[in-house]
C-alpha cells in the first residue's frame, strides 16, 4: 500500500493535488529526475529490507520480526509526514520501504508454513488479492485527502493494529522444529489443534531423535549454492531465464501503476482499475494453474501482457478509454505471471539449492522495481517509450519461458544431477534412499519416512506420494 503513496503523487500531475512534494521542493523542469529517484530509493529500501529481514527472521523467529517491523514502520511514516527537505524525505521512505518489506515478506513466509501442501498455492496467491485490496483502499483515501502529509499521517495509523498480533500470533511451527525447539513446536501444535477441534496423530511427534541424527548427518554434508547453478551451462540458462523472468515481472507490474497519470482520462480510474484488476485476475490465475502447466500459463501470460502494452501507445488520445482498458488487461496478465514465477521457480529449482535460486531470482526481481519509476518517468521525454519498454521486456520474457522445462504433474530435482535431466516423465524416488546393500536401501526408506513424519505433511497419502 505505500508502493505507491506519497512518491505516486509525483506522478500525477501538479493540477490535481495540493501540496506535493514537486511543488514544495521544486522538483521540475532538470530537478524531475529527483522525482522518479525518490521512487527508486523506496524499490532500494525494499531489497534491503527483505535481505535484512529476511536473514533476521530466520535467526531470531518469524514472530518478532513480524511485531518489529510495524513500529519501525509507524515512526518512518509519521516521520516523512514532517520531512523539512527532499533529503530527509527520501532517507525517511528508504527506511519505510524496508519495513514494509520485512512485514510482507514476514507475513508470506508465516502463512506459507502455516498450511498444508494442498492449501498453500491459495493461500499465498490470495496473499496477493489483499495487496490489490489496499491498494483500492489507498485510492479512496487518496481522493478525499489530496496533501501528501496529511495522506502519510492517516494510512500509518492502521498499521498501528499490527501491534495486537503480539498476542494472537503463533510462531512459525517449522522455525521451532528447525532450531530444535520441539517443546514449543508441540504446544503451538496442539493450540492449533484446539482451535480446529482436530486429534494431532501421533506420528506427528515421533521419532524425534531419529529426525535429529539425520538433521546432523545432513549438515555434515557438503551444501550447495547459487554457484553450482551459474557453473552448469544448462542450469545456467534456466536460473538466468528464471532471473530474467523475475525481473521483468518486477519492471512492468510495479512500472504499469506508476505511469497511471501517463496512460490519459482520471488517474483515479486509471489507478483503481489497474488495482482492481488484479483480484480477479489471480484467482482465476490459480484455477487454471490447477489445470494448465506452468510454463504454459506463464508464457501466455507474458506475451498477452506484452502485447498489450506495446499496442497501448499507438491508441488515439480521443480514445483515452481504450488506452487504459488496453493497461489494465496488460496488468491483469502481469499479476497472474507474478503470482505463478513464485510457484514455478519453487518447482524448477533442485532442493539443495532451491532457497538459493529463489533468492538470486528475488534479488533480479528487486532491481526490476528500482528501475521501474525511472522507465515510467521516461514518459516525460516520449509519452510512448515506458509502455514500449514494458512491453518489448514483457514479450521477451514470454518467449523465453518457452525454453524451461515444465514442471506440473513432476517429482521435484533434488540435486544438481536430477536438476540437469528435469522434464522427463520417468518418476524416480531421490537417489540418496538409493543403495547396492538391500538392508541400508530399507533404512534409508525408513529414515525417509520419519523425516516426513516431522515435516507435518497433512497425511499420509501425502508423505507415501512424495516418496513416490
Amino acid at each position: 500500500m505505500y508502493s505507491i503513496s506519497t512518491s505516486r503523487h509525483s506522478y500525477y500531475g501538479l493540477s490535481l493535488f495540493n501540496g506535493n512534494t514537486e511543488t514544495q521542493w521544486n522538483l521540475v523542469c532538470e530537478q524531475s529526475m529527483f522525482v522518479a529517484l525518490s521512487g527508486s530509493v523506496f524499490m532500494i529500501g525494499i531489497l534491503v529490507g527483505a535481505l535484512a529481514f529476511g536473514a533476521l527472521a530466520d535467526k531470531v523467529g518469524r514472530k518478532r520480526v513480524f511485531l518489529f517491523a510495524p513500529p519501525l514502520l509507524v515512526l518512518s511514516s509519521v516521520g516523512t509526514a514532517f520531512s523539512p527537505n527532499y533529503v530527509v524525505f527520501i532517507l525517511l521512505r528508504f527506511v519505510t520501504a524496508a519495513a514494509i518489506s520485512g512485514l510482507f515478506q514476514t507475513g508470506y513466509v508465516i502463512v506459507v508454513e502455516a498450511v498444508g501442501v494442498s492449501r498453500r498455492l491459495w493461500c499465498a496467491n490470495m496473499l496477493q488479492v489483499v495487496f490489490a485490496f489496499g491498494e483500492l483502499v489507498l485510492a479512496l483515501v487518496a481522493y478525499f485527502i489530496q496533501n501528501w502529509r496529511t495522506l502519510e499521517l492517516v494510512i500509518a495509523g492502521p498499521t498501528a493494529l499490527l501491534l495486537v498480533y503480539y498476542w494472537i500470533l503463533p510462531e512459525s511451527i517449522r522455525w521451532y522444529i528447525s532450531k530444535e525447539k520441539f517443546d514449543k513446536a508441540r504446544t503451538t501444535i496442539e493450540k492449533a489443534a484446539l482451535w480446529n477441534k482436530v486429534e494431532v496423530p501421533d506420528s506427528v511427534y515421533t521419532s524425534t531423535e531419529e529426525n535429529i541424527a539425520l538433521c546432523d548427518q545432513d549438515s555434515k554434508k557438503p551444501t550447495a549454492g547459487i554457484v553450482d547453478l551459474l557453473r552448469n551451462p544448462c542450469l545456467c540458462r534456466r536460473t538466468l531465464n528464471i532471473a530474467f523472468n523475475w525481473f521483468v515481472n518486477s519492471l512492468v507490474y510495479y512500472g504499469l501503476s506508476m505511469n497511471a497519470g501517463n496512460l490519459g482520462g482520471d488517474v483515479y480510474v486509471n489507478f483503481v482499475a489497474l488495482a482492481a484488476v488484479e483480484i480477479p485476475a489471480v484467482v482465476l490465475g490459480t484455477l487454471i494453474l490447477s489445470c494448465v502447466g506452468r510454463r504454459t500459463l506463464l508464457s501466455a501470460m507474458l506475451l498477452l501482457g506484452g502485447l498489450c502494452c506495446v499496442v497501448n501507445p499507438f491508441i488515439p488520445t480521443t480514445l483515452a478509454w481504450a488506452g487504459t482498458t488496453l493497461a489494465v488487461i496488460g496488468k491483469s496478465q502481469i499479476a497472474v505471471s507474478f503470482a505463478v514465477v513464485y510457484v514455478y521457480s519453487a518447482e524448477i529449482f533442485p532442493t539443495v539449492v532451491r532457497n538459493a535460486g529463489i533468492g538470486f531470482s528475488s534479488m533480479c526481481s528487486r532491481i526490476g522495481g528500482i528501475l521501474a519509476p525511472l522507465v515510467a518517468n521516461l514518459g516525460t521525454f516520449y509519452k510512448p517509450l515506458p509502455m514500449l519498454i514494458f512491453g518489448g521486456t514483457a514479450l521477451a520474457s514470454g518467449l523465453l519461458t518457452l525454453f524451461l522445462p515444465e514442471t506440473r504433474d513432476q517429482d521435484l530435482p533434488e540435486t544438481i544431477e536430477d536438476a540437469e535431466h528435469f522434464g522427463s516423465s520417468i518418476k524416480q524416488l531421490p537417489q540418496k534412499y538409493f543403495s547396492n546393500d538391500e538392508s541400508h536401501t530399507s533404512k534409508k526408506l525408513q529414515e525417509g519416512t520419519v523425516f516426513l513424519n516431522n515435516s507435518l505433511f497433512e497425511n499420509k497419502e501425502e508423505q507415501l506420494s512424495f516418496l513416490a
